[in-house]
């Protein structure tokens, strides 16, 4: 986990963004509904709108599993409207 924070900062704070609902497949042909969620977060080094976190939810057993979760920063190019 530490090593994800020094991408860009740990998180201060965060404002849901965008959600997207498809499918997280698996290696061995498995498919899950899958639901993906976008945060802007105000950071240890950047402020809100620089840097982003996104986490993936899967049902899993009568709960919810976290599959993914990272920071994401734009490379190149512009945001799309649902981050702004």
């Amino acid at each position: 986990m530490r090593n994800l924070f020094t991408y860009c900062g740990r998180p201060l704070d965060s404002e849901i963004k965008h959600d997207e609902v498809g499918f997280k497949a698996y290696p061995d042909g498995r498919r899950k509904p899958m639901r993906k969620f976008y945060y802007a977060a105000t950071t240890t080094q950047h402020p809100k709108g620089e840097c982003f976190f996104s986490v993936e939810v899967v049902p899993d057993e009568g709960s919810f599993r976290v599959t993914s979760f990272g920071p994401l920063t734009l490379q190149a190019g512009q945001l799309p409207d649902w981050l702004k």
